[in-house]
């Protein structure tokens, strides 16, 4: 019993010793993913709930837009603090990060931009971002990138009666996001299955970008990007 005893304490002994002499691994602190800090502010004296719908939609759009590995959360002063893998979308953050916070207020119109001027949308806008059920970012057979959207029932009418006016002249529908002009599209007969095509995008990651603002919805507020490029721990 005693020889059992003994070898007992020489095994717990050399167990100890063991772990005592074990030095834990090191944190490879190459490891760690630089980020680019976004702060998102509004003029308007945003309340916490506004701010909490803002932060859901904006989550909305980058996981639409294939990002992952980046933080949203809420801070001091009505402000939104957006931290962003660096390696993302490298060079160009600035202006992404601007159309991430920017609204998203969508328009249809009607009005000849032949000769290279568009009227601004009127309020009272027939088609808006209300009417759009859904918005897929896609590749024409020619190459170009381009946006299918797809009406809501009360949408399609619309569209259908005005192409069905506008066909008859061959007349030109114009398209705004958050009052910049987007494209044209000359009608030359009735669009009566409740989609048509935006086009002339510069990238795959451009049109994938303007689909997620649509169907994600208009934020609160079109809030403006600062933007920092310090790393995070």
């Amino acid at each position: 019993m005693k020889k059992w005893l003994s070898c007992l304490l020489v095994v717990a002994l050399l167990l100890c010793l063991t772990a005592c002499g074990t030095t834990p691994p090191k944190s490879d602190e190459s490891t760690v993913e630089p980020m680019v800090l976004v702060t998102y502010s509004t003029s308007e004296n945003a309340t916490l709930q506004e701010l909490q719908q803002s932060c859901d939609i904006l989550e909305q759009r980058l996981t639409a837009i294939g990002m992952s590995g980046y933080r949203i959360s809420i801070i001091e002063d009505e402000k939104i603090l957006l931290e962003v893998p660096r390696s993302y979308y490298p060079g160009n953050m600035n202006k992404l990060a601007n159309i991430w916070g920017s609204q998203g207020e969508f328009a249809i119109c009607v009005g000849d931009t032949a000769d290279g001027s568009v009227p601004l949308p009127p309020k009272d806008t027939m088609l808006d971002y209300r009417h759009i059920s859904s918005a897929e970012a896609v590749t024409l057979q020619n190459g170009e990138y381009a946006v299918t959207l797809t009406f809501t029932e009360e949408g399609a009418r619309i569209l259908e009666e005005i192409t069905t006016e506008l066909a008859k002249t061959q007349d030109y529908l114009y398209m705004n996001m958050d009052w910049q002009f987007m494209d044209t599209l000359q009608v030359v007969e009735p669009i009566t299955n409740g989609e048509c095509v935006v086009t002339g995008f510069a990238s795959r990651e451009a049109a994938a970008l303007f689909a997620a603002q649509l169907n994600a919805g208009i934020l609160p507020y079109d809030y403006s990007a600062d933007v920092d490029f310090s790393l995070v721990e």
